[in-house]
């Protein structure tokens, strides 16, 4: 009701807000609209059966529908954001979500240099390691603080903001508090050599019922040396700096936290500190460009509190430090950071030897303190496009050694070979296709070298894909594509009819997906089979 209640204020409120604007003459109103709409065919062959979605439901979606007003001349913002979830899939693939209501509120204020916002807002400090309050809707996930923040200029190099609040869970929020602090600086040495430091601080306050939870669970254990009292406060802490010389960046961060109560590996509470260290090189001129990264996780879990898992109440952010692929079949194994234990390394190479033709190549490690190997990739492409030629070709081969029992619970280890192609040709200036081809061999090891391999059959085995898109800018566009399982001969399509006008754009698609870790934006999450039609409809003013 509450919820309501603001939301019919927040629209009863508009047109006095627009008559003020209109009389200083500096305010506007923007908004956008995102709605999807699933509706569920039944497919036990694929697995798309047993839950409700597909028993009986049938139909699902969400929407979110957003209005903002903005007065630059007063430096004043606001703006509410209505949710709607039916049947929803995107926060529990198996089990449905429903909720109407304000998903987002904001008031923001520009007083000289101090920056002021009450409600919710997404922001990070620094990469995000220690805080990072951000939204990534196509994995159901809406990490907002609702509370106050400021910010600060203190001189033109520095800049200081803190906030408190609690982490948004859907229409509501996690009980535990939050608080925390964060300084940037901006300096120059000499001649070309320029600074970025930074430094930051969060602590989480343990509300008394979260607390009980976790005490009840300590207490239920038989050995008595896996007992131990939790505290209600953990801070974490991080110094970060880029370096900046020429052609050349290094960006180094260390980031600590405090005795914490964390789960461990076989589902048991333990007691714990825990740091990560990350450190990028890169290097790039005409033609050339590398990238060094390495990143060391140990016991680095923040959450709201132990009682929360997987994408939930996050507080932190740990990004896996591998390559983001975009083809379908590389893309379907994802390595999700092990916030216990990890040791990460990843190397990238870009040459441009002309123009019309570049070669990426990307090297990816990841492996336990103890050296149990986790994930390897290795990667490279040829990218040529002539000067007004209508052809665009991209060809390359990837291959990955994924531990599918560490990152699924289930089997043990895919090696994966697969060589790929991406051809895009230009028949006017707005008509285009665009085909993809790839093939995923597993088991490589011992088909291709003759290695000893205990479980012969690798996941669901071998796959091909093919995509066929055809595109009438600016207006339209159609794909088809079919992901076959050599295994199990099944077929996994789609079909997609797209239509964009201005900032309108609508899609409608047929859609046989197979069961996998799906990740946006270095997040990954396992996700079910489905099967069905899909609506998309975005728009923005």
């Amino acid at each position: 009701m509450k919820q309501l209640t603001i939301l019919i204020l927040s629209l009863l409120a508009l047109p006095l807000l627009r008559l003020s604007a209109q009389d200083k003459g500096g305010g506007f109103f923007s908004g956008d609209l995102m709605l999807n709409a699933n509706f569920y065919e039944r497919d036990s062959a694929i697995g798309a059966a047993g839950n409700p979605f597909y028993d009986y439901l049938l139909t699902g979606g969400e929407s979110w529908f957003t209005l903002n007003y903005t007065n630059p001349e007063a430096d004043l913002s606001a703006g509410v954001r209505f949710d709607a979830f039916l049947n929803s899939n995107i926060f529990n693939p198996v089990l449905p979500t429903n909720g109407v209501g304000v998903g987002y509120w904001y008031v923001k204020k520009k007083i000289g240099k101090l920056d002021l916002q009450g409600g919710y807002f997404y922001d990070q400090f620094g990469t995000g390691t220690t805080f990072r309050a951000y939204e990534l809707r196509a994995l159901g996930i809406d990490q907002a603080i609702k509370g106050v923040k400021g910010g600060y200029e203190l001189t033109d190099n520095i800049y200081v903001k803190a906030f408190m609040g609690k982490l948004k869970n859907r229409f509501e929020t996690y009980d535990p508090m939050i608080m925390g602090a964060n300084v940037d600086g901006s300096f120059t040495l000499g001649e070309k050599v320029f600074i970025t430091p930074g430094a930051s601080i969060i602590n989480r306050t343990m509300d008394p019922g979260s607390m009980e939870k976790i005490v009840s669970t300590i207490e239920s254990y038989d050995d008595v040396a896996d007992r131990f009292v939790p505290k209600y406060n953990v801070y974490a802490y991080s110094f970060y700096n880029n370096l900046s010389y020429k052609n050349i960046n290094w960006f180094v961060e260390y980031a600590g936290k405090t005795d914490d109560v964390l789960v461990d590996l076989d589902g048991q509470l333990i007691n714990s500190d825990g740091y990560t260290a990350y450190s990028s090189l890169s290097y790039s001129q005409k033609g050339f460009g590398l990238t060094l990264q390495g990143k060391i996780t140990d016991h680095f879990s923040f959450r709201t509190s132990a009682n929360e898992t997987f994408l939930r109440g996050m507080i932190s952010y740990l990004p896996s430090l591998t390559k983001q692929n975009s083809f379908r079949l590389p893309a379907r194994y994802g390595a999700i950071t092990q916030e216990l234990d990890e040791i990460a390394v990843q190397a990238d190479l870009v040459v441009t030897p002309k123009k019309g033709l570049s070669f990426t190549a990307n090297f990816s490690n990841i492996q336990t303190s103890e050296g149990e190997q986790l994930f390897r990739e290795y990667y490279v492409d040829v990218d040529i496009k002539k000067k007004k030629s209508p052809w665009h070709f991209i060809a390359g081969i990837d291959m990955q050694d994924y531990n599918q029992f560490v990152y699924q619970q289930e089997g043990h280890y895919v090696n994966t070979f697969t060589p790929f192609v991406e051809v895009d040709y230009k028949f006017t200036r707005k008509k285009s296709i665009r085909v993809e081809a790839m093939y995923m061999l597993t088991e490589r090891d011992r088909r291709m070298f003759g290695k000893d391999d205990p479980e012969e059959r690798q996941d669901l085995g071998d796959w091909i894909f093919g995509l066929v898109e055809y595109n009438i800018a600016p207006k339209y566009s159609f794909s088809l594509t079919d992901m076959y399982n050599f295994d199990d001969n099944q077929h996994f399509y789609s079909a997609l009819v797209a239509y964009t006008k201005r900032a309108n754009r609508m899609t409608l698609s047929y859609v046989k997906q197979v069961e996998g870790v799906v990740c946006t934006g270095g997040v990954c999450r396992l996700e079910p089979a489905f099967s069905g039609a899909k609506f998309t409809l975005t728009s923005s003013f």
